[in-house]
């Protein structure tokens, strides 16, 4: 029997070998997370999570003292989480693990203890998680 995070998990693989695009890995991960975490305490999380879609984080860029505003993919209370459609290739994993140290920096500049600040690096098949 099929249950539901079996079901998640083989549809965002077929969709990353696929060569799909990053929108399409999102929301079908988006898709399933009610039912995968049906639990009443979970659905605050969750609602943290939708919520936390695209968020407006300013800072600078490394390596530059300018001011940016940028869009973190997915900003849950003091995580940061960024998306790439295959982190298997090597070039978009150090693109997508520069863009969450950023954030995360962004994130600790704007006040957030350095022991709270963590950062999601997901192509939604395989999952990395850094501390700061």
């Amino acid at each position: 029997m099929t249950t539901p995070i079996d079901e998640l998990i083989r549809r965002c693989q077929t969709h990353r070998d696929a060569g799909a695009k990053e929108k399409k890995l999102r929301e079908e991960f988006v898709s399933h997370l009610r039912r995968v975490f049906p639990d009443a305490s979970d659905q605050t999380w969750i609602d943290h999570y939708i919520e936390g879609a695209e968020t407006t984080q300013r800072g600078s860029k490394k390596g530059s003292a300018r001011a940016t505003v940028r869009f973190v993919d997915t900003l849950v209370r003091a995580t940061v989480m960024e998306y790439e459609p295959d982190i298997r290739d090597r070039a978009t994993y150090d693109h997508g693990k520069a863009q969450v140290q950023e954030y995360a920096a962004n994130l600790i500049a704007a006040g957030t203890p350095v022991e709270q600040a963590r950062g999601v690096l997901t192509d939604f098949v395989k999952w990395e998680v850094y501390s700061v």
